[in-house]
């Protein structure tokens, strides 16, 4: 199975080091390759490739891809996935540039894309991030309790080329017009699993951005994501675009300082930087 991580950057430097510091001492990096997308229009090629350089010998090989305009999240992360698919991989993880993970983020993504069956369990994605929900049972392991979840977790998630291809089908109409394509939606969604009816405000979706499509894709087929019960992903992004803090850039707070990453209104208190486990289990 060929493996591989997009990660996606734009106005955040200092996090996207220290994102990526954190992959790299994952264990099995050195047999993977990553893809980084810089979105054009505020932090330099060379200063991005800088950082990749730093950790170069941590992957079984680097690449840099810059958009020569301000695409935005949306755009750079579809299109980004897409062009990944496109290098010939089995299985593409998306990895924004606030997202830490835990040293067995990668062995826990490759046990679930070689041990679940995805057909048997209607399966669209694998998230490595849980905020929260169900705890391990007294007694188990909660490093190897996994659960099913009907809501796409964009924090560090994989797919493998079927299910991608999901995505692809209205991609282009999305791109040109989101608002028309999620509307055109509603209803399948709705069939499907009449409580995402709070997706829209009458006429008017919600969470018009890439994670609102996928989850909207998701719900229209009723599949599902696999979480674990201990987020292998830790996301502090207290400052940027989307921020509700109102930090949207970059003021000199240290983003090495793990006070800091309680700002981020995606904290979860259930990320550890390692875990130790033998086998997956659902709970």
């Amino acid at each position: 199975m060929k493996f591989a991580v997009a990660i996606f950057t734009w106005n955040r430097p200092h996090m996207f080091d220290l994102s990526l510091k954190h992959l790299a001492e994952c264990r099995g990096a050195q047999h993977i390759p990553i893809h980084v997308y810089l979105d054009g229009g505020r932090t330099s090629e060379s200063e991005i490739q800088n950082i990749i350089d730093k950790y170069k010998d941590k992957f079984a090989a680097t690449s840099l891809t810059c958009r020569p305009v301000n695409w935005g999240l949306t755009r750079n992360i579809l299109i980004s996935v897409q062009e990944t698919f496109a290098r010939g991989y089995d299985v593409v993880c998306l990895l924004e540039d606030d997202v830490l993970c835990s040293k067995d983020f990668l062995e826990y993504h490759k046990r679930c894309h070689t041990t679940l069956d995805f057909e048997k369990l209607n399966l669209l994605a694998i998230a490595g991030y849980t905020k929260e929900g169900p705890k391990a049972a007294d007694g188990m392991n909660p490093a190897e309790a996994i659960f099913l979840q009907q809501w796409y977790t964009p924090d560090g998630v994989s797919f493998r080329r079927n299910e991608w291809n999901l995505v692809e089908e209205r991609m282009k109409d999305y791109l040109r017009d989101p608002i028309g394509t999620l509307n055109s939606m509603k209803d399948a969604v709705i069939k499907a699993e009449p409580q995402r009816q709070d997706m829209w405000v009458g006429n008017m979706p919600k969470y018009v951005a890439q994670a609102g499509y996928i989850q909207r894709i998701r719900a229209a087929r009723g599949m599902k994501i696999v979480c674990p019960c201990m987020s292998r992903c830790q996301d502090i992004g207290f400052y940027g675009t989307h921020e509700p803090s109102g930090l949207k850039v970059y003021t000199g707070i240290d983003p090495y300082d793990k006070e800091n990453w309680k700002r981020s209104h995606w904290y979860t208190d259930r990320f550890q930087e390692d875990y130790q486990w033998k086998e997956l289990r659902f709970i």
